[in-house]
């Protein structure tokens, strides 16, 4: 359970890159930066900055936890680069998560009880990434399920034929919203629950633990929003068998 471990989580997918130390579901340390490519060309400093504040959690540090996606293709690889090299040298065990799972655990958890979710994001290209909300018995959100890549007529097509009500949210929520039909029931969300807070991702990263369900890095690199060249060279280099003997 991550209630009992120190674990650092990285996520540079999204528009707004952060980087966070946690004591379980606590931030103890945590940044955030709106330009994600200075964050990903400065990462090291950032890296030391939180070192030289953090020295003895740092040491200590059970877990690596790092976003996989969906979102920038740089930013992915060069998250995970940095979280396996984290976890290498400070032998800690290293996780993946969805970052739009991040963003329908927290909310889910802010809104009502077993209120029907989409996070749609821009997949850029005509394309949206999309993840829905789905519970356990006991109202718990179901964690472990992938956000998909669709084009952007189809997520409304989604959202449109969802039984139920639903609340939709995330960068692409009001451009979807717009396009639906004449449809009761489906609410936009407030556009504070676009991005990540640092207690709700430490609230999210402990469920997740808890369910046993993260992705295991070694087997999930990227979230792509089409495919294209690099892909098949990149997933060969790190998923080879002869390569990870």
């Amino acid at each position: 359970m991550t209630s009992n471990k120190t674990f650092a989580v990285i996520d540079t997918v999204s528009p707004v890159a952060t980087f966070g130390i946690y004591k379980g579901s606590q931030a103890i340390y945590f940044t955030s930066i709106s330009f994600p490519k200075r964050m990903l060309g400065e990462l090291g400093s950032f890296l030391d900055r939180t070192f030289a504040r953090t020295p003895r959690l740092v040491e200590n540090l059970d877990m690596v936890c790092v976003a996989v996606g969906p979102g920038s293709f740089s930013g992915s690889r060069i998250g995970v680069a940095c979280a396996k090299a984290l976890s290498f040298s400070l032998d800690a065990e290293i996780i993946g998560f969805d970052h739009q799972e991040a963003l329908l655990h927290r909310a889910s958890t802010l809104a009502y009880a077993k209120s029907k979710f989409f996070i749609l994001t821009d997949a850029r290209r005509g394309q949206a990434h999309i993840l829905s909300s789905q519970y356990l018995e006991n109202e718990t959100l179901l964690l472990g399920t992938k956000s998909a890549t669709v084009d952007i007529s189809q997520a409304i097509q989604l959202v449109q034929n969802t039984s139920g009500d639903a609340i939709i949210v995330g960068d692409l929520a009001r451009e979807i919203y717009a396009s639906l039909d004449s449809r009761p029931g489906i609410t936009l969300g407030d556009s504070f629950l676009n991005l990540l807070d640092p207690s709700m991702l430490g609230l999210y990263l402990e469920e997740l633990d808890r369910q046993s369900v993260a992705g295991d890095v070694r087997e999930i690199f990227v979230r792509y929003s089409r495919p294209y060249e690099a892909r098949a060279n990149f997933e060969k280099a790190f998923n080879a068998p002869e390569l990870n003997e």
